[in-house]
């Protein structure tokens, strides 16, 4: 157990699976297009990439003329983003418990807000720090400098729960604790090993044995 005062998180792949709406999303623009949908191998090729490069990489299109296409959809696929299992029990426990929790993530002020408030989950951060706050991409750990100068918090008490090896370089960067999290498919346990991770969470209730006396 540590003496945490505070808990930020990484959004995609440690609170929500954007995974599946994002995969429609292309597989809509495809049917916009008329062309063949991309394959289950295809679309998992460009999940870690931007839709820029991922819109090129499927469809080989210019992208400025189907953007429109991929945002409109996904829009509307965004409402349908879910929380992964046991990350609302979690987060309600450790906001009962008086720790102060916030996100930090490098998506759009427009779609954190959109996903967090899909997934039900708004109303448990305290603090959001979206890449319009930063612009500054991790590992350097400016996002996470942000997130600390809007509370009172010290870093020695504080958390950062992430699925990728940035999320780790970037929470010792900070001098906070670095919480890999393998509950998503795509997060790897030997890279956050590697990138430096302090502990290694399989479940979102292991965060509870993290930060809460018992």
């Amino acid at each position: 157990m540590y003496d945490l005062a505070l808990v930020l998180f990484d959004m995609d792949g440690v609170l929500v699976d954007t995974i599946p709406p994002l995969k429609q999303t292309y597989l809509n623009v495809a049917r916009h297009l008329g062309v063949k949908q991309p394959s289950e191998q295809e679309l998992g090729k460009v999940m870690q990439i931007g839709p820029g490069k991922a819109l090129k990489e499927l469809f080989g299109e210019d992208v400025t003329e189907i953007k429109a296409t991929f945002n409109r959809h996904w829009r509307t696929n965004i409402d349908t983003v879910p929380c992964f299992e046991g990350v609302t029990e979690m987060l309600k426990s450790l906001s009962s418990s008086g720790i102060t929790l916030g996100t930090v993530t490098s998506r759009n002020s427009l779609d954190t807000y959109s996903l967090l408030d899909a997934a039900g989950i708004r109303t448990y951060m305290q603090i959001i720090v979206t890449w319009g706050h930063y612009r500054v991409a991790k590992p350097s750990p400016t996002c996470l400098m942000v997130a600390l100068s809007r509370t009172d918090k010290p870093p020695n008490m504080t958390a950062y729960v992430g699925d990728q090896a940035m999320d780790m370089l970037a929470a010792r960067s900070a001098g906070v604790l670095a919480v890999g999290a393998i509950w998503d498919a795509n997060a790897s346990e030997d890279d956050l090993r590697k990138a430096g991770a302090d502990v290694i969470v399989k479940e979102p209730k292991e965060i509870l044995a993290l930060a809460l006396k018992t």
